[in-house]
This record gives structure tokens, C-alpha cells and sequence, in this order.
């Protein structure tokens, strides 16, 4: 079991590597959300198109919200 162990204690170590990487280097906007809270507009549109569609269609925010936070970001 003790070789078990450390090949799992590796693999999760190394998983935890990857995702701090992807987190800091590769996507810094999914860290500002993790932290604060909050992500700029184009970050959403980009990775979350279909939960953009669904607040405009909720009528949470418009389109037009979307467009301008996009310009100013």
C-alpha cells in the first residue's frame, strides 16, 4: 500500500501543479472570479456564451450591457 500511496500522493501533487497553471498562467480572469468574485464581461461572453444568453434572456441583463461593459473592459 505504501507505493499505492506515494503514486497517489504524486498524481494529486501534479494535479494541483496543473490547476494553479491553468488558474494563474493560462486563464487569470477564472482566478480574479475565484478570488473577488467578479469577471469582465468579454471573459463571460468568451467561456460562458450560453450562460450570458440565458441572463439576457431572464431579462437580468440586456445585450446592450453586455456590448457596452465589453468596450469599457
Amino acid at each position: 500500500m505504501i507505493p499505492i500511496h506515494s503514486i497517489a500522493a504524486g498524481l494529486g501533487f501534479a494535479a494541483a501543479l496543473a490547476y494553479i497553471y491553468l488558474a494563474v498562467v493560462q486563464n487569470p480572469q477564472s482566478l480574479r472570479g475565484m478570488t473577488e468574485g467578479s469577471i469582465h464581461a468579454d471573459y463571460a461572453v468568451h467561456h460562458h456564451g450560453a450562460w450570458i444568453d440565458e441572463l439576457i434572456k431572464k431579462g437580468v441583463v440586456t445585450k446592450k450591457e453586455i456590448d457596452a461593459a465589453r468596450k469599457a473592459a
